[in-house]
């Protein structure tokens, strides 16, 4: 007896019901020994009945595969498979008869003539644990629940096929039998797509006023970006850090005074870069305030905390440090972190074993030049950067703050997608790769560097003022007598384990010059009203073996350079709303895409006019039956992964894996 599995699926990310196709190899299941058994051009150089046997098995076994698949790919929005075995056994009782095979003269010496056959009557089907996708195996790993999942059904097709082999040798017939239990997998999901796509659209608006249709409860960029202005400011008598009395000698916690929670801040800059002044256990009750610019550094396995936000800023004045910096094991933000440096060629250099931000905002910090990219804004060494929702977040509280009557809690109906751990570049620079500032402040290009948002992400020139906050809102700065839209949002990623990854909602952001309407209002297909200079346009470059990963995805015109061995993979919404292509075109026409770039359409009827689109503009298209092939493709092209399903944007439920295996071969 021999097992063997070969795995061609196409997996749902579950929070956000994105249809990829994959191709893995699952464990504990071993693919047959025997080559001949995938390898049907052999058929005329067969010289043992078990080369027979096994091919006449694959035959039906693909007959079988065949007609489930085109049977599947024909399923529309209106199907419901129900959350048990019954209603897919009695579509696939409809769709595969009894039947038989024959094949003859075939072998080294046309010796051999096989029947096989499958008889619909021992059709087995029964509900079996689902599968899930393993984030340690990475994008296409899936791996065996223990328990049954909410929401999930995965059902497993067994059909037992039969073959006859009969050898002719010197005009004496030898006859087999071989059988064999092919089997087919298939799971689905409840989910609404309707929903996801409500939820990316909402997402998205920023600066102008927007439209929330059926008082839709997701939170849009927007009103994300005005809560951390609001949170920043939510206390005006706030308390001095008593940086004379600190030392690293034992645990502090501060912002607690007579019961009630008072946010910190620096005053000036506060240097705990050195001596006894580095940081070594320090928590907040609330927030803490570094406004003058950042110089920390900790001490081995050094933690810093807040249970509210963490702000690191600079401002313009003369004095205010262009280089800051914080080096540190462990930081933990419960609410978030908001970085804001408006003094020109400002940098801050992120080296944190791991930092965990409830959220993250990093607004107006960016590049004089282009160029800079690598030098100035954001730089984040090396670590991990995870952006989540963490422990305790949702029990703080501010109305344990002292503060003026009348002012609005930040806590709304909205407060928990706000703490769903969303992360904003607002025309500012983000770079992960190597950094060279002196021997403390240093990395190498293949270091460890991972991004992880569980929220949403937005790249946007829109930002709040660094002097007005959400009062000085805009995508547009005044120069002379000129109105033009801030610099634009950058983001490089740079090193082979340098990885940046999104689970919720992306939208690559456009300077717009009017309000872009909703999907529910007009389709939002039909937008002119960007901003045509593209020097003005936001910015992703990929380089040395970098990659990003985001699930559903909106794209207006943005910049985008993929450098060889790296790649960008995302989802994209039913009917290709939101997902304008003219950013490939760009990117083709100025020799910039020399890695991959990854689309994941909704549904097959997406991609192929998808790829009917690329291909009219000339751009080089490779299609993928799974994520695993896409990722090994040829670099500088555009791979789509061909899903088969063919759901619409109305459906309930989902295919979100098909596994195929043969098992249990008797000879």
């Amino acid at each position: 007896m021999e097992d063997g599995r070969e795995e061609a699926g196409y997996a749902l990310l579950y929070a956000l019901g994105a249809i990829i196709l994959v191709n893995v190899i699952i464990g504990a299941i071993f693919v047959l020994a025997r080559t001949v058994f995938s390898q049907v051009e052999q058929v005329d150089t067969f010289k043992q009945i078990k080369d027979v046997e096994e091919y006449a098995l694959q035959d039906a076994s693909n007959k079988i595969k065949k007609k489930l698949e085109a049977e599947l790919s024909g399923l529309g929005s209106g199907v419901n498979f129900g959350t048990d075995e019954v209603a897919l056994r009695n579509l696939v009782k409809g769709w595969i008869d009894d039947f038989e095979m024959n094949n003859e003269d075939i072998g080294s010496n046309q010796q051999f003539s096989y029947q096989v056959s499958f008889n619909s009557s021992q059709l087995e089907a029964k509900k079996v644990l689902p599968y899930v996708l393993d984030t340690e195996i990475g994008s296409y790993g899936w791996k065996q629940s223990s328990v049954s999942l909410d929401n999930v059904t995965n059902i497993e097709l067994t059909f037992p096929i039969i073959a006859e082999v009969t050898e002719m040798k010197s005009g004496k017939a030898t006859k087999a039998v071989a059988q064999c239990d092919y089997i087919y997998e298939i799971q689905w999901d409840e989910v609404d797509v309707n929903e996801e796509i409500l939820a990316l659209d909402v997402w998205r608006n920023v600066f102008y006023s927007y439209y929330l249709p059926n008082s839709a409860q997701v939170i849009l960029a927007d009103e994300w970006m005005r809560k951390f202005d609001r949170i920043y400011h939510y206390q005006t008598d706030t308390q001095l850090f008593d940086y004379a009395s600190y030392n690293n000698y034992s645990a502090f916690r501060y912002g607690e005074v007579n019961g009630q929670v008072m946010d910190v801040r620096d005053g000036s800059l506060l240097d705990f870069s050195s001596g006894d002044k580095t940081i070594r256990d320090i928590t907040f009750s609330g927030s803490f305030l570094l406004e003058n610019g950042v110089t920390v550094k900790g001490t081995a396995g050094g933690r810093l905390q807040t249970d509210n936000s963490l702000v690191l800023r600079n401002s313009t004045d003369p004095s205010a440090p262009q280089l800051n910096y914080l080096q540190l094991d462990q930081v933990a933000t419960k609410i978030g972190t908001f970085i804001d440096l408006p003094k020109e060629q400002s940098r801050l250099i992120l080296d944190v074993g791991q930092f965990d931000a409830g959220n993250l905002l990093i607004n107006n910090t960016n590049t004089v030049k282009k160029e800079n990219s690598s030098t100035e804004g954001v730089l984040f060494s090396k670590g991990n950067l995870v952006i989540n929702k963490l422990t305790g977040s949702e029990t703080f509280s501010f109305a344990n703050y002292a503060v003026e009557s009348g002012k609005k809690n930040p806590k709304d109906s909205l407060w928990n997608e706000f703490l769903k751990g969303s992360m904003v570049v607002a025309s500012s620079n983000f770079f992960a790769g190597p950094v060279s500032e002196d021997t403390s402040l240093h990395s190498e290009q293949d270091d460890h560097r991972n991004i992880s948002v569980n929220g949403n992400f937005l790249l946007t020139n829109a930002m709040l003022s660094s002097d007005l906050g959400e009062e000085g809102f805009s995508y547009f700065q005044e120069s002379g007598d000129f109105t033009h839209p801030n610099t634009p949002a950058k983001i490089t990623l740079d090193g082979s384990d340098t990885k940046m990854s999104v689970y919720g909602k992306s939208f690559i952001d456009s300077p717009k010059t009017e309000r872009r309407k909703a999907l529910t209002e007009d389709g939002g297909m039909n937008f002119t009203g960007f901003y045509k200079d593209k020097e003005s346009w936001n910015c992703i470059t990929l380089k040395n073996g970098a990659s990003m990963e985001l699930d559903y995805t909106g794209v207006e015109p943005f910049n985008l350079e993929i450098q060889k061995d790296s790649y960008l993979s995302l989802k994209t919404l039913p009917e290709l709303a939101l997902f304008d292509t003219s950013f490939i075109e760009y990117s083709v026409s100025r020799s910039q895409l020399n890695g991959k770039l990854i689309i994941q359409p909704f549904n097959r009827t997406d991609a192929l006019s998808l790829e009917a689109d690329l291909r009219s503009s000339s751009i080089p298209v490779a299609i993928a039956n799974g994520f695993a092939e896409a990722a090994a493709a040829d670099d500088g092209q555009v791979v789509i992964v061909m899903p088969v399903n063919t759901s619409d944007k109305d459906s309930i439920q989902m295919i979100s894996r098909t596994f195929d295996y043969v098992k249990a071969i008797d000879y």
